[in-house]
């Protein structure tokens, strides 16, 4: 007897030996595009006006382009506090071509900060962290206090007297200070002056306490004209060896630092973004581009493979999510 199959049975034979086609192609077709990745220029999001990322941002893709042997091009693209760049790369094709670099804000605070944000860490792929910064915690120069325990007792002494002077809601800057007056359980008088406003206001007396960054406030401290509390990070910073780490100091849970991290929509080919991280693995190395950063007071990123990234991000998220939660800021 002669077996005859159907048409239907025909064709569902036709549409599977095409798909397993398809998928023989696309298996060969991605080690070909790791292999000659990149073979155009590519874009890197910067989801800030110029400023300090912008900074970093333009120092890395310098050396990228030069290890990776196409033009890096830097877009910054602000907006929604960070938001509007990272919504544009998470839309953009998974091929490599697309990167995002930014605080470690974007993926850490702002999701438990902001009630409607535009944009979901599973859009995107990690690469690495590429930079570390600490911040310092500054004194106007005739404050009664010359470390943490000291302030701690000072505004113990003086519930509420004391003028912190803020950058904006939710901030790390912020959120670190959140940490530290829950951890000693003291208050202060918060005065909102904008990113750009903190430095006049702490040189000119008008806030008491705030906290920046150690390349904004270098050559202030080195003349006087203000004084360093604490640095916010568990390593030291050479050019204010007499001042203390926090873990120093007695609190190792406020350690907070600047993280600037590399990411790609999600789907990008595994081989394109372990080539990226080798890059950044080689860039780590080199001398040359470390004091570069060590210009800017930071160092190398600790995270050495993608996989070891995306661990770090699961427990630094959840450890931000704590603390945004018990300091209660929310913005709309």
């Amino acid at each position: 007897m002669i077996s005859r199959k159907s048409p239907v049975h025909a064709l569902c034979a036709f549409v599977s030996a095409a798909l397993a086609m398809v998928a023989g192609v696309l298996a060969m077709a991605v080690p070909a595009l790791a292999a000659d990745y990149p073979v155009k220029p590519i874009k890197m999001v910067i989801p800030y006006p110029p400023g300090a990322p912008d900074a970093f941002g333009r120092l890395f893709s310098e050396r990228l382009s030069k290890g990776i042997g196409q033009p890096v091009i830097v877009e910054n693209k602000a907006g929604a506090g960070g938001g509007v760049g990272a919504q544009a790369v998470a839309r953009s094709a998974p091929d490599g071509y697309s990167l995002l670099f930014s605080g470690g804000s974007l993926f850490l605070v702002n999701p438990y900060v902001y009630k409607n944000i535009i944009y979901e860490r599973a859009q995107f792929a990690p690469i690495s962290v590429i930079a570390e910064v600490p911040f310092v915690v500054l004194a106007r120069k005739d404050l009664p206090a010359n470390n943490l325990k000291e302030l701690a007792a000072l505004m113990k002494k003086e519930p509420g007297k004391l003028r912190y002077g803020n950058s904006s809601l939710g901030s790390q800057f912020h959120m670190f200070w959140a940490q530290f007056a829950a951890l000693e359980g003291v208050k202060e008088t918060q005065v909102m002056l904008g990113g750009s406003g903190l430095l006049p206001a702490i040189l000119n007396g008008d806030v008491d306490i705030t906290v920046l960054t150690p390349g904004a406030v270098m050559q202030y401290l080195q003349t006087g004209q203000m004084k360093a509390l604490a640095i916010t990070s568990g390593f030291a910073i050479p050019a204010l060896s007499s001042v203390q780490t926090v873990t120093q100091a007695g609190y190792p849970t406020l350690e907070n630092v600047a993280d600037y991290f590399l990411m790609a929509p999600k789907g990008t080919p595994k081989p394109v973004i372990d080539r990226l991280m080798q890059e950044v693995n080689t860039m780590s190395a080199d001398p040359t581009y470390t004091g570069r950063l060590a210009d800017f007071y930071a160092k190398p990123g600790r995270t050495r493979s993608p996989d070891e990234f995306s661990q770090l991000l699961d427990s630094k998220t959840k450890e931000w999510g704590e603390i945004v939660k018990k300091s209660g800021v929310t913005i709309e």
